[in-house]
């Protein structure tokens, strides 16, 4: 994982997450997201958002449902998707923790590829 942002320091559960884009070839790529939580938390979550760079501005192209976890400490998904080769990827991750009703949510974005 590569994350490019950080989460508020104020966060007591969230303590990291990020998402990954792997090319593996032929127009396919392989998209991982994680979170982790600094304990046991009542949810955990990530959702990933692929997106591709149009020569001016990053375009949504795929949004994930979101995948979820309840009483634990950390979630992790990992998915191929078949894209348009020639254009940069990114994933941008949104990760969240849930504990006695608060919540706290970051973003992460991923360093991007190019997909021949």
């Amino acid at each position: 994982m590569s994350p490019q942002t950080s989460f508020d320091p104020g966060f007591k559960d969230l303590e990291s997450g990020g998402g990954a884009i792997t090319d593996l070839g032929g127009g396919t790529i392989r998209v991982n997201g994680q979170t982790n939580a600094t304990k046991y938390v009542d949810t955990i979550g990530v959702r990933t958002i692929i997106q591709k760079w149009d020569g001016s501005s990053w375009l949504d192209v795929y949004t994930s449902s979101d995948a979820t976890n309840s009483n634990n400490i950390s979630i992790y998904v990992s998915y191929q998707l078949a894209v348009t080769s020639g254009y940069y990827y990114r994933v941008q991750s949104v990760h969240w923790t849930v504990k006695d009703r608060i919540m706290e949510q970051g973003i992460r974005y991923s360093s991007s590829i190019l997909i021949k």
